[in-house]
């Protein structure tokens, strides 16, 4: 059984590193799936999400909508018994006397400034996947698929019109929350763009200042609030392209 064991994790390693072993020109569609959903540069994030819908009272108290992030305390308001807890959700709201469901939800944490992640993509898009086209960036790029405005956003903002003011105020408040570290760096973006590409994903700019190398070990991409946080570490020795680190 153990050697049955250790077949399967090298055939599942070969799996992995098969887009390595290719020019980006003979990249499979499955390629560029993995490396833009399950590779060292893109990892999915589990984010868990209460609905509240028809269940009690819902106000200011139940935590800004019921969410929280994987990992985390619960939302910032409380569970009253009989309907107290100053909008809480008491159990007298629910025949069963139980809390609603919890809903996880897939987030998507991608370095879009990675080499591998730019040629994927310009494959994807039926152009030519040529490294030697692609310049360096001067910044990181980290785009969050599937990030849920309604934990994340201004407290002030629950009660948004959703037009183009509610955007740069949301836009300004993820610059505050989010961290970008590499050992003792700790970096908070410089831009942040809503509702970009296809999937809808936000993009975090993040300027370069001083060099980064494996000898740092981890990075590590989080937004924290009182609600939620999304946190993933990405190991640095993984991160490795032809022989160089693509960040």
């Amino acid at each position: 059984m153990m050697i049955a064991a250790v077949a399967g994790v090298g055939i599942a390693a070969a799996a992995a590193a098969a887009w390595e072993k290719e020019a980006p020109t003979q990249w499979t569609s499955e390629d560029i799936y993995q490396i833009l959903n399950n590779s060292p540069w893109s990892k999915s994030v589990k984010v868990t999400v209460a609905r509240t819908a028809g269940y009690g009272g819902q106000g200011s108290g139940n935590g800004g909508g019921g969410t929280w992030g994987e990992g985390m305390p619960g939302g910032g308001g409380g569970m009253g018994r009989g309907g107290m807890g100053g909008g809480g959700m008491g159990r007298r709201g629910n025949r069963g006397g139980f809390p609603p469901a919890a809903q996880e939800m897939p987030v998507t944490v991608q370095w879009q400034s990675a080499l591998p992640v730019r040629l994927a993509e310009a494959k994807k898009d039926g152009g030519t996947p040529d490294a030697a086209a692609l310049k360096p960036l001067d910044e990181y790029v980290i785009a969050v698929v599937g990030l849920p405005k309604s934990g994340f956003g201004p407290k002030q903002s629950s009660d948004s019109s959703g037009n183009d003011s509610d955007d740069e105020a949301f836009a300004d408040h993820l610059k505050v929350i989010t961290v970008l570290s590499f050992g003792n760096q700790r970096l908070n973006p410089s831009k942040v763009e809503l509702n970009q590409g296809r999937d809808g994903r936000t993009v975090f700019h993040f300027e370069k200042s001083e060099p980064v190398t494996v000898q740092e070990k981890d990075a590590e991409f989080r937004i924290t609030s009182d609600r939620m946080e999304i946190k993933k570490k990405f190991a640095l020795k993984d991160m490795e392209y032809q022989g160089k680190l693509e960040l």
